[in-house]
C-alpha cells in the first residue's frame, strides 16, 4: 500500500507498507518513508523505482499494487516495470 500525503507545513511523502501472508495469517510491514519534493507522476514513480532497488526488494514478488487512488499515482505508468 502506498499512500502520499500533505501535512500544515505542506511537506509530501509517500509511506511504503508490505502488506503479505504468512501460514494464512496477514501482516503489514512499515518499509519507510519517501520524503518527495516533487509529486508529478513521473517523480513519483522514479522514486518508487529507487526505493525498491535501495530496499532490494525483488519486485517480480509484487503482485497487487495498491495506492490512494489520486489520479497522480493513476497515470500513463500503469506497471512498475
Amino acid at each position: 500500500m502506498i499512500d502520499k500525503s500533505n501535512i500544515i507545513i505542506d511537506n509530501k511523502h509517500l509511506v511504503i507498507v508490505s502488506k503479505h501472508l504468512i501460514d494464512n495469517i496477514p501482516y503489514m510491514h512499515y518499509l519507510g518513508i519517501i520524503n518527495l519534493e516533487e509529486t508529478d507522476a513521473s517523480y513519483i514513480f522514479n522514486q518508487i523505482k529507487s526505493f525498491i532497488s535501495l530496499k532490494n526488494l525483488n519486485i517480480d514478488s509484487l503482485i497487487h499494487f495498491r495506492f490512494d487512488g489520486t489520479v497522480t499515482m493513476i497515470g500513463n505508468f500503469y506497471f512498475l516495470f
